[in-house]
């Protein structure tokens, strides 16, 4: 159970150092000359990582891989 916990505070220290870097990255991207549609899902990609980190964060936890 240490195990478990010790690796979740990990991964969730190096999001916590990681994330605000990639959505600067992200949200200060240049898309002069895209489509209105590529620039509106390209908005998104920064909430879909997260949420695929939180649900990866709670299989680890409940299947202790």
């Amino acid at each position: 159970m240490i195990e478990k916990i010790k690796d979740i505070v990990i991964a969730v220290v190096l999001v916590a150092i990681l994330f605000p870097v990639a959505g600067a990255l992200i949200f200060n991207a240049n898309t002069t000359g895209w489509d209105s549609t590529s620039v509106t899902i390209f908005g998104y990609v920064f909430i879909l990582a997260l949420v695929a980190v939180l649900i990866l964060l709670l299989s680890q936890y409940k299947h202790g891989r």
